[in-house]
């Protein structure tokens, strides 16, 4: 498994993650990461959880790896961790290791997993997950601001009857319960710690989806 250690990647032995793992109270999964500014602050505020942010793009997690991989008097933080690695093929490594699951704003191909409820995504989930893990999904797109990728990549028309009517059960049927939808307006996002959360949450009007719940697994 790739591992972003300050500006370069390393592969980390399964023997060394597992005694990571072991070192913290409980572990959280920020799946689709982007910059990684997500599990840096969660990081910082609980010293006793590991955050591990996880993305095929190793470029944009740099600058919060180097900050990470400092001198704790200058902003380091043993407790998270950046995986360089696909979402729709999460690494064995950490199956079993979740007890919470993190999807903040995807897009692409991770994005349309999410909304369309593929068994790659949601089975990767189901085996990253301790049983009972919780899960948080925020995602959005809008036909009056992108429906040509709508229409490009043959989008569902995102609603709360949508998710609980169709959605929910290709989650369910792999072990992934969903027990909340609900929807949000900008004013969420202010309180989601991600750089593209405060992008979008001071641009133009537009619905959030928020999904939650437990993963239960399956034997």
């Amino acid at each position: 498994m790739k591992v972003l250690n300050g500006n370069e990647i390393h592969n980390i032995e399964s023997q060394s993650l597992r005694h990571k793992l072991q070192e913290y109270d409980k572990v959280t999964v920020d799946i689709g990461t982007g910059d990684g500014s997500f599990p840096y602050k969660k990081a910082s505020a609980d010293k006793n959880q590991l955050f591990i942010g996880l993305d095929a793009v190793a470029d944009n997690m740099k600058p919060m790896a180097l900050k990470a991989n400092k001198k704790s008097a200058k902003g380091g933080l043993p407790n998270v961790l950046y995986i360089v690695e696909d979402a729709l093929n999460l690494p064995e490594e950490l199956y079993g290791a979740a007890d919470s699951i993190c999807i903040n704003l995807p897009w692409g191909s991770l994005r349309d997993a999410v909304v369309k409820g593929e068994e790659e995504l949601l089975e990767g989930i189901s085996k990253l997950a301790k049983n009972r893990a919780r899960f948080d999904i925020y995602v959005t797109y809008s036909p009056l601001y992108e429906a040509r990728e709508i229409n490009n990549r043959d989008l569902p028309e995102l609603s709360l009857e949508y998710i609980y009517s169709k959605l929910a059960k290709r989650y369910k049927a792999l072990g992934i319960d969903i027990k909340k939808a609900e929807l949000c307006d900008n004013e969420r996002l202010k309180s989601l710690d991600t750089s593209w959360a405060k992008k979008l949450a001071y641009g133009r009007k537009r619905d959030i989806y928020h999904i939650s719940g437990i993963v239960k697994k399956i034997n």
